[in-house]
């Protein structure tokens, strides 16, 4: 008995040591007044990594968290309001070009009359194929639906600069099988476009899923799964400064590559920072 007390008692003092001295590699200070507990919240804290003040990401996947802050409505309610949210989806989309992101089933991008078929917490997230360099993070994500709606004005002002006849066609939807109130949409969309700079046409195909939250029947996620050809950096380093101003932040002009608000600079001198098929016309 009393050999197994030491052993046991030599693997708890081999445990703290090894702790002590990963914390020491760190940075973490250890003193001896400092609690295990405290000690533990310090190494979770030193190694979290920085978040992003647009593309509110670690540099890894989303945590699991509710759909929404929405009430619960009953069966009723929620399929009336998923049946709304699919029938504006798909009936607006393709006229996005002309008349913007539509909210409700008025067809009336500024109307608050009618209920927004998206959540006041709709999330957007797109994961680039190949990972793009600091400080960019692994997943794009924006979260409220001020910024979803500033992302797709951005989106529709920026094409509509660099191109002419900007259509949006509605390829394909899929309704993907799911339990009790679980709702999510498949939507494949092809994006065509003329460049004012060299006339040839452009195709990107955008494939997303929607997804409905199981309280509110409203759209909670909209992931994007693939854009093809995919775009690079600039894209989204515009995209990010753009949104900084939107939400009232300073951009820093002395700490390029920071994930803090200070936004690296952005080239001039891309003739187009949408990579796209293209044809001559």
């Amino acid at each position: 008995m009393r050999s197994l007390t030491a052993n046991i008692c030599r693997t708890l003092v081999k445990l703290q040591a090894r702790r002590v001295h990963t914390q020491k590699a760190i940075g973490v200070e250890t003193p001896s007044n400092v609690s295990t507990g405290t000690q533990r919240l310090l190494l979770r804290q030193s190694v979290s990594p920085r978040i992003d003040p647009v593309f509110k990401f670690h540099p890894t996947r989303p945590s699991n968290r509710p759909p929404d802050n929405g009430e619960e409505v009953d069966d009723a309610e929620w399929d009336l309001r998923v049946g709304r949210g699919l029938y504006v989806l798909t009936s607006t989309l393709p006229e996005f070009f002309n008349s913007g992101l539509i909210l409700n089933a008025s067809h009336d991008a500024q109307s608050g009359d009618d209920e927004p078929i998206y959540s006041k917490l709709v999330e957007l997230s797109y994961t680039p194929p190949i990972p793009l360099p600091p400080p960019f993070p692994q997943t794009f994500h924006i979260q409220g639906l001020p910024l979803y709606q500033g992302s797709a004005v951005l989106l529709r002002s920026s094409f509509t600069t660099l191109y002419t006849d900007c259509s949006v066609s509605l390829e394909r939807m899929q309704i993907v099988p799911g339990g009790v109130r679980e709702r999510n949409v498949k939507i494949d969309l092809t994006m065509l476009g003329k460049s004012r700079l060299t006339s040839t046409n452009a195709e990107w195909n955008v494939l997303s899923t929607y997804s409905f939250s199981p309280l509110s029947g409203k759209i909670y996620r909209h992931q994007i799964e693939s854009i093809y050809p995919a775009p690079h950096s600039a894209v989204f380093d515009a995209m990010r400064d753009s949104l900084l101003r939107l939400m009232g932040i300073k951009r820093s002009e002395d700490g390029v590559g920071e994930l803090d608000g200070k936004i690296g600079e952005v080239s001039r001198t891309t003739e187009c920072p949408f990579p796209c098929r293209s044809s001559h016309s």
